[in-house]
């Protein structure tokens, strides 16, 4: 659920439905309800995601700010660029 307790439904392809479901399998630390989450918390914070974030933009040679935000809007805006229904991306 998101902001509000609201559902959010994601659209994804198979291989990364593989991708996820091998994550769920052979890579998650932590034992909580979150889906990504790791062994200390239970839990991944805003702080961590935009810290690995950055490593691998570093690691990529890239020179762009790259956060969780930025990614979230991207995906809307590229969903909205095919003309996907912006309510639907809205929901």
């Amino acid at each position: 659920t998101g902001k509000g307790d609201k559902e959010r439904f994601v659209p994804i392809n198979d291989k990364l439905e593989q991708i996820l479901q091998n994550y769920l399998t052979n890579v998650r630390e932590g034992t909580g309800n979150m889906f990504f989450s790791l062994k200390k918390t239970n839990s991944l914070s805003r702080q961590y995601v935009n810290r690995e974030l950055n490593k691998v933009t570093k690691q990529l040679g890239w020179n762009k700010h790259v956060t969780a935000h930025v990614l979230r809007h991207s995906f809307a805006t590229n969903l909205v660029s095919s003309n996907v229904n912006i309510v639907a991306v809205q929901k």
